[in-house]
């Protein structure tokens, strides 16, 4: 029977290392704008850094399921914290584009191995409340990650550069704590001895076709491709608008990309109070009209104080969905293949990241900036009908309804 009451420590140390992962990707919202001119690259090179990323995030979530099985938790999330600290070590001083590229893979491959081995952790032994608080903490290091990078770079008057060895440091906690802790990382109490009948009921033996067999996986991975891409999308791409497109000072675009990652953190602080007690049908379906509602309002450059607001319930309407996805995962595939299908997953999402705001970005250069609202609410259009595919599928193999009900 699986826990859900696990250690208040680890739980602790968790949420740590996902303000840890969500704030390089916040740097990032406002550093990119400084680091084209230091690399001489221009917009669209936001695809080819992130794509590079998303290869290494790919493989390692993808592998993660067999990762688990072999090394185990522990072992796993102290490998991928080395990895992602060599990442952050490489923003602070590499000196060509092609260093940053060649080692921005290899910290990606730790994000990959964290991500998928908290969220397997997570949703294994706790509720969707405490998931959804995981991804809260991604969000603080969201939030405080443009915030960071306009003090460093507007007031401060430092390289971009500065701004990553701030998550160098946090980077190198997160190392500290894994080796402290590492035998304690397990999925149940009675598996600190693993039997293959156990494994084989976690999915260590379970083949990547064997899952993409299922039609629901499929679904599940559509959906949060276009998810990620929506999420980053909204904070990466709105900068170039506001600065270059809409002639708003760097201080105030820093300060509404915060805002967005502040929304989008108090969301699922809420969403910890809520996700056990309401519908995850209700949860979603309105985080996507919103979402929806969120991207016209940004798109109509009318009052800067409209497209604020709407990015900012772009945020609060997205905060709910990844936790509550991955904590429902296995329930809609079987703890079978629970593991790879989180490691899907979280591979497709940052596919998703990849993929979406470098097509923006391209779309941009070529149409124009103001393309970039209409770009979120056509995906964000798209997501939406992924999730009700989705559930349409759940309700035609009649699987159970979740526990909190419809």
């Amino acid at each position: 029977m699986t826990r859900k009451n696990g250690p208040l420590s680890l739980l602790l140390i968790a949420y740590f290392s996902f303000i840890v992962i969500g704030l390089p990707p916040g740097i990032l919202n406002i550093a990119w704008t400084y680091m084209q001119s230091t690399f001489n690259v221009t917009l669209s090179a936001l695809g080819l850094l992130l794509g590079v990323g998303t290869v290494g995030y790919l493989l390692s979530s993808f592998m993660s399921g067999r990762v688990i099985g072999r090394l185990g938790i522990g072992n796993g999330l102290l490998l991928g914290s080395v990895l992602g600290t060599l990442g952050m070590l490489n923003y602070v001083l590499a000196p060509t584009w092609e260093t940053l590229l060649i080692f921005s893979f290899i910290g990606s491959l730790g994000g990959g191995i964290l991500d998928t081995a908290l969220n397997t952790f997570v949703s294994a032994n706790y509720s969707a409340g405490r998931l959804n608080w995981l991804h809260a903490a991604f969000g603080v290091g969201a939030t405080l990650g443009p915030l960071v990078a306009t003090l460093v770079i507007t007031q401060l008057a430092q390289t971009w550069r500065v701004s990553y060895i701030i998550a160098l440091v946090l980077y190198l906690i997160s190392v500290v704590s894994f080796v402290l802790t590492r035998s304690q990382w397990t999925l149940a109490p009675d598996e600190t001895r693993p039997t293959p009948e156990k494994a084989e009921a976690h999915g260590a033996n379970v083949s990547f076709r064997e899952t993409l067999r299922i039609p629901m996986v499929m679904l599940l991975i559509a959906l949060f491709f276009v998810y990620g891409g929506v999420e980053v999308s909204a904070a990466q791409l709105t900068n170039s608008l506001f600065i270059d497109g809409r002639k708003i000072s760097q201080e105030t675009a820093g300060f509404w990309i915060g805002v967005y990652w502040l929304s989008f953190t108090i969301g699922r602080v809420l969403m910890g109070f809520v996700a056990d007690r309401v519908s995850t049908r209700l949860i979603l379906r309105a985080g996507m009209i919103g979402a929806i509602i969120g991207a016209v309002m940004l798109s109509v450059n009318s009052l800067p104080a409209l497209s604020f607001f709407g990015l900012t319930l772009i945020g609060f309407s997205l905060a709910p969905m990844f936790a509550t996805l991955v904590a429902e995962t296995p329930r809609r595939v079987g703890l079978r293949y629970a593991a790879n299908t989180i490691g899907f997953e979280v591979g497709m999402t940052s596919l998703g990241i990849a993929f979406l705001p470098g097509l923006g970005g391209f779309l941009a250069e070529r149409i124009g900036l103001e393309l970039i609202g209409p770009f979120l609410l056509v995906i964000s259009i798209i997501m939406f009908v992924l999730y009700e595919l989705v559930v349409a599928h759940e309700v035609k193999v009649a699987q159970p309804e979740p526990a909190i009900g419809d």
